[in-house]
């Protein structure tokens, strides 16, 4: 098997304005500053590795702490950075492996045609005649072996003979047994309740790849595989239904305890009955600025001059309305 490229960069491009890239942008307005960070994050992890970067659960656990953030959202994030074509989804299905074709262009153009090693075949996005006159000292190696075809040599039935019988009968059944693990039937590290999970999803929301499938594996040991079920239910009811939206459903679910589907539907209800009373309550009107500022009433005592002036307008009144009468 071809060693990987091990001796990555010291350091790796990146341009000013790289945030204003749509693919970037469209991270961001999903997971705000934490999925910019993200992918600074991967891209340091591959160009120090070389040009790829092996994608497995103990790298996910790795990048979550260091970031300070739950596994199931660097596992969302990295899932839409391939839905958007910031890593190469094919290679990533196949190879578990994030790369893109700027990724390998960056890095084999930085390292230089001094540079000595082997390159996998299998993972190359660019062309290897490109390859070969950027590094000409670079090997280029297949991961993959010949595939050959055995085909079991049945053992001829002899009537007369039980034991040759017997021995026939333990091949055909360790034949049936291979193709049963080959297929995936008996398959140990997927239970029916993921399965069961796995194909609700794809049901109801769309296929699935392998960063979904992984994170509602561990949704379904974190939260149950009904409440998972429920949250998928839900999204899928959305204008636009998708894992993120399920997945924020399923977090809400742990945040607030709720451990069945009874407790869930009962929180919705109570949820819609307090929307609702807050609604149909009548609105106090609110009062003009004018109305609601009252100026405080004072009493000014009169100075003598002004009392004799009153009293004489009285007596005047007074005598004029003695005439009259």
């Amino acid at each position: 098997m071809a060693r990987p490229i091990q001796d990555g960069l010291r350091y790796f491009p990146l341009d000013i304005d790289a945030d204003y890239d749509d693919k970037i942008q469209l991270i961001e307005g999903l997971h705000g500053a934490i999925g910019f960070a993200v992918i600074i994050k991967m891209f340091m992890k591959i160009y120090s590795s070389g040009y790829f970067y092996k994608w497995e659960e103990k790298e996910l656990i790795l990048i979550a702490k260091r970031i300070g953030i739950d596994s199931n959202s660097v596992n969302n994030i990295v899932n839409d950075c391939i839905k958007y074509e910031l890593f190469q989804e094919k290679l990533f299905e196949e190879y578990r492996i994030l790369t893109s074709d700027g990724i390998q262009k960056r890095y084999f153009t930085a390292v230089g045609k001094k540079k000595k090693g082997e390159v996998i075949k299998e993972y190359l996005l660019i062309n290897e005649a490109e390859l070969q006159e950027m590094c000409p000292l670079m090997v280029i190696k297949s991961v993959i072996p010949e595939k050959t075809i055995v085909i079991p040599e049945l053992m001829p039935v002899i009537p007369d003979s039980g034991t040759q019988i017997k021995l026939n009968k333990i091949k055909e059944n360790e034949i049936k047994v291979n193709e049963i693990k080959v297929n995936g039937i008996d398959n140990p590290d997927q239970s029916p309740e993921a399965t069961n999970v796995h194909k609700f999803f794809q049901e109801n929301i769309g296929m699935e790849n392998m960063v979904i499938a992984q994170g509602l594996d561990y949704w379904v040991t974190d939260i149950g595989e009904d409440l998972v079920m429920e949250a998928i239910l839900r999204a899928s009811k959305a204008e636009r239904p998708s894992y993120s939206l399920a997945e924020w459903i399923m977090k809400d679910f742990l945040q607030k305890n709720i451990r069945t589907v009874e407790e869930a539907k009962a929180e919705e209800a109570a949820r819609q009955r307090s929307s609702m009373k807050k609604n149909n309550a009548p609105k106090k009107e609110k009062m003009p600025e004018w109305a609601e500022t009252t100026a405080p009433v004072t009493e000014t005592a009169l100075d003598p001059d002004q009392q004799r002036l009153i009293a004489e307008r009285i007596a005047r009144l007074k005598t004029s309305q003695k005439r009259e009468a």
